[in-house]
């Protein structure tokens, strides 16, 4: 019986030493979670820490009893507790820090980032910027027309063929080739590059509701660095000298008079013949014998790319916007659901011009909008 007492004595001698080394762990984190981790100032967020150590012999479950944990939030103000609630007021991004330790100052310390927006989407539109326009008043109209050239050579090169000039009320400029008497409204392109451009098949509008109004002649070439003049008098003569549109620059009285909202702007549109719509000229007649167009020849200067970023939850710079819808708002266009526009200013825009975009999310149906200022400057 007294053998068995000792044995037994032993044993649990062994089993105390064993869990003494045990008694007083390192304190851990073993997980920490928040409430949420992005949202809109004020953002109120709830912390939970989970940590394990300490004393087992105080605390043998590893509970929270017995140990500190504090929070420093980084925005001034600090917490205690393995529950604490904050209010983030300002926006910005808060490296939250959290340290357990216990009574032998033993522990260690976690970090969550927690995002602070403004506001719960924010739309950034770019850039603010200055012009010297392209498309000017031109008291000296300056038409072109070579001869019509049919050909099987030539390819578009992208963005190089524009529309050059434009003249609505030509009273006594420039003669119709084809019928001397006659002054009718012109238009001209120009080729701006080292290569013909075969154009046959494509289209000339003047709305670009229906941009397809008139087709080119099939193999109508514009030669390197040429120009190419069409007749828009409504006058079908495919052997003259020079092209003749179905159509006219100005609406007819009756139009216009159905029409009161027509704020007096005309357009000229060319499209390619997969239906691409290559540039498009507005303009508000007003003189006569007064041509508009690009000075110089070609020119694209007042040319500005447009493009924007959305601020929110999850959304950055390099996301996926196709969740989101945009329009744009020019003084002569409006540009829908396009991300980054390529737009032209002209005379009429001179001054200091406003561009609005309105951004629609379809997950969360918030809108909201930016603006950039462009100074449009005349040369």
């Amino acid at each position: 019986m007294r053998t068995n007492l000792i044995f037994l004595l032993l044993i649990a001698g062994i089993m105390i030493s064993g869990c003494s080394t045990e008694e007083n762990r390192v304190p851990a984190f073993s997980r920490i979670d928040t409430s949420i981790d992005c949202g809109a100032a004020p953002l109120t967020v709830q912390f939970n820490a989970y940590a394990t150590g300490g004393n087992l012999l105080e605390s043998p479950t590893g509970g929270n009893t017995y140990l500190d944990i504090d929070w420093n939030f980084q925005d001034g103000s600090s917490g205690h507790g393995s529950v604490v609630s904050h209010i983030f007021t300002e926006p910005g991004t808060y490296i939250v820090e959290i340290t357990v330790t216990d009574a032998d100052g033993d522990g260690e310390t976690w970090f969550r980032e927690i995002t602070v927006l403004s506001d719960v989407m924010t739309v950034h539109a770019f850039p603010s910027t200055s012009v010297t326009v392209s498309w000017v008043e031109m008291t000296q109209p300056s038409p072109s027309y070579p001869e019509i050239i049919s050909s099987e050579n030539g390819t578009y090169p992208t963005g190089s063929l524009v529309i050059n000039e434009i003249m609505v009320h030509n009273t006594s400029a420039f003669a119709d080739p084809d019928h001397p008497s006659l002054f009718p409204s012109w238009i001209e392109l120009y080729n701006g590059t080292a290569a013909d451009i075969n154009i046959g098949d494509w289209y000339l509008s003047n709305d670009i509701s229906y941009p397809r109004r008139w087709t080119f002649p099939t193999n109508t070439i514009i030669q390197a660095n040429g120009f190419l003049m069409i007749m828009a008098d409504s006058r079908i003569n495919p052997n003259g000298i020079v092209l003749h549109a179905n159509f006219e620059l100005l609406p007819d009285e009756d139009w216009i008079e159905e029409n009161p909202e027509w704020d007096g702007r005309s357009e000229v549109v060319l499209s390619s013949s997969d239906r691409e719509i290559i540039d498009v000229r507005r303009f508000t007649p007003t003189v006569d014998d007064v041509s508009y167009g690009r000075y110089p020849d070609g020119s694209t200067n007042a040319t500005v790319q447009f493009g924007l970023d959305v601020e929110m939850c999850g959304i950055g710079p390099g996301s996926d916007y196709s969740r989101f819808e945009g329009t744009w708002e020019t003084p002569s266009r409006i540009y829908d659901n396009v991300r980054a526009p390529l737009h032209t200013f002209d005379f009429y825009d001179a001054g200091i011009d406003t561009i609005t975009v309105s951004v629609y999310d379809y997950q969360t149906t918030y809108t909201r909008t930016d603006t950039v200022i462009v100074e449009v400057l005349i040369p």
